[in-house]
C-alpha cells in the first residue's frame, strides 16, 4: 500500500473562511493535547479503579442485555430499549465516514487508537450509565430523567450546579451540530449523489435536492420523538438491531471476498500505529501523532464515551440496579466501535488496489508530504 500526504499551506485559505479557520484552530488545539489526554486518562483511571472488571464481564453482559425485564422495575423503557436509544445516536455516520476520515487523516494506525479509546471507553460508558441511574429523578409528570447534569448537581453538590448548567448547554449544541446536522448532511449528500450526475469537478446535477431529503428526515424524526422517550425506545429497539445486522452482513460479505488481505490489513493497523518509518528528518513521528489524534477524535465521535449523551437514555431504563444497567450500557461502545467500526476499517483496508491520501498536521499551519510503501 502507498500512503501519500500532500503539502498544503493553510494560510492560503480565503479570508471569508476566518470563522471556520477559528473553529478548526480551536479543535486542533484541543485534540492535539487537552482532550486527548483527558479522554484517555479518565478511561484509564476508571479502568484501573475497577480493576478492568467491565472488560472481563462483556460476554455475560450480552446475556444480561437479552433478559426479559421485570415489569415492576421503575422506569420508562426497557434496558434493551435504553441501549438501542443510545446506539441510535452513535451507529451511523461515525461508523462509516468517521472511520474513513480517521484512516484518511492518520493512516491505518488511527484504527488502533480507535480501539484504545473503545477499550477505555467501555469503562467510561459503564461509569456514566451507573451514575445516571443512581442519581436519576422524576420530573413533574412522574417520568424518570437523568444524565450528567443531574449526577453533577446531586452527586457533587449544589455548589457545582454551574457545571451541570454548562454541560446541559453544551449537550444541546452537540445534539444539533455533531449529531443531527452531521448525520442529515451525510444522508442528504449521499441521496443527492446517488440520484444525480456527478461532474468531474465534483458538482452534482439533477439529484434530489438536499433540502427535500432533510425535510423528509425531519418529518420522520418528529413522528418518532413526539411520542417521548417511550416512542423513541420502541422504534430504536426494532430499527437499530436491524440496521446493525444488515450492515454487518454486507461487511462480512466483502471481507469474505477479500479474505486473503485481512492479515495484511491488521499488520498495517499495528505497524502504522507506532512506527515512524514513513517519515524522515525532522518530521519523524508526525504520522504517529496524526494517527493518535485521528483515532482518538473519531473514536469519541463514534461511540460518544464520555460525551454524556448515552446516560440520559439509560437513566430512563426500567431497572432498580444501577450496576445492571451500567453493564448493559457499556455494550454500546463494544458494539459501536469494537465491532461495527472495526468491520468498516477492514472493509476499507482490504479493498484491492486502494491508495490512501493522508494529511498529517505539523502544528505550525502547514501539512507535509510523506511517502511510504508497505
Amino acid at each position: 500500500m502507498r500512503y501519500i500526504l500532500q503539502a498544503t499551506d493553510v494560510a492560503g485559505f480565503p479570508a471569508w473562511e476566518a470563522f471556520k479557520d477559528g473553529i478548526s484552530a480551536t479543535a486542533n488545539f484541543l485534540w492535539n493535547g487537552p482532550l486527548t489526554i483527558l479522554l484517555l486518562a479518565t478511561g484509564l483511571l476508571l479502568t484501573v479503579m475497577t480493576a478492568g472488571i467491565c472488560l472481563r464481564r462483556i460476554p455475560s453482559s450480552f446475556k444480561m442485555m437479552l433478559r426479559k425485564p421485570d415489569p415492576e422495575h421503575a422506569g420508562e423503557i426497557t434496558p434493551f430499549q435504553a441501549l438501542a436509544t443510545a446506539l441510535a445516536a452513535t451507529v451511523g455516520t461515525g461508523n462509516i465516514v468517521g472511520v474513513a476520515s480517521a484512516i484518511g487523516i492518520g493512516g491505518p494506525g488511527a484504527i488502533f487508537w480507535m480501539w484504545v479509546v473503545a477499550v477505555l471507553g467501555v469503562t467510561t460508558k459503564y461509569a456514566e450509565s451507573l451514575l445516571a441511574v443512581q442519581y436519576r429523578t422524576q420530573d413533574s409528570t412522574g417520568a424518570y430523567v437523568g444524565g450528567p447534569m443531574y449526577y453533577i448537581e446531586h452527586g457533587m453538590g449544589s455548589k457545582w450546579k454551574f457545571l451541570a448548567i454548562l454541560f446541559a448547554v453544551g449537550a444541546v449544541f452537540a445534539a444539533f451540530v455533531t449529531g443531527n446536522m452531521t448525520q442529515a448532511n451525510a444522508v442528504a449528500g449521499a441521496v443527492s449523489n446517488a440520484t444525480g450526475t456527478v461532474a468531474t469537478d465534483g458538482s452534482v446535477a439533477g439529484g434530489i435536492p438536499r433540502w427535500v431529503t432533510g425535510g423528509v428526515m425531519a418529518a420522520a424524526t418528529f413522528a418518532v420523538i413526539i411520542g417521548g422517550i417511550k416512542g423513541i425506545g420502541k422504534v430504536a429497539e426494532k430499527l437499530i438491531p436491524t440496521m446493525a445486522v444488515i450492515y454487518i452482513l454486507f461487511a462480512l460479505t466483502i471481507l469474505i471476498m477479500n479474505f486473503e488481505r485481512i492479515p495484511g490489513a491488521f499488520g498495517d493497523i499495528f505497524s502504522y500505529a507506532f512506527n515512524g518509518q514513513a517519515m524522515t528528518g525532522g518530521f519523524v513521528g508526525a504520522m504517529v501523532i496524526a494517527a493518535i489524534r485521528a483515532g482518538v477524535a473519531r473514536g469519541l465521535y463514534s461511540n460518544e464515551a464520555g460525551q454524556g449523551s448515552a446516560p440520559m437514555a439509560h437513566a430512563a431504563a426500567a431497572s432498580r440496579d444501577p450496576v445492571t444497567q451500567a453493564r448493559i450500557g457499556m455494550l454500546g461502545t463494544v458494539i459501536d466501535t469494537l465491532i461495527i467500526c472495526t468491520m468498516t476499517a477492514l472493509v476499507i483496508l482490504t479493498l484491492p488496489g486502494l491508495e490512501f491520501t493522508t494529511v498529517a498536521e505539523l502544528g505550525n499551519g502547514t501539512y507535509k508530504e510523506f511517502q511510504s510503501t508497505a
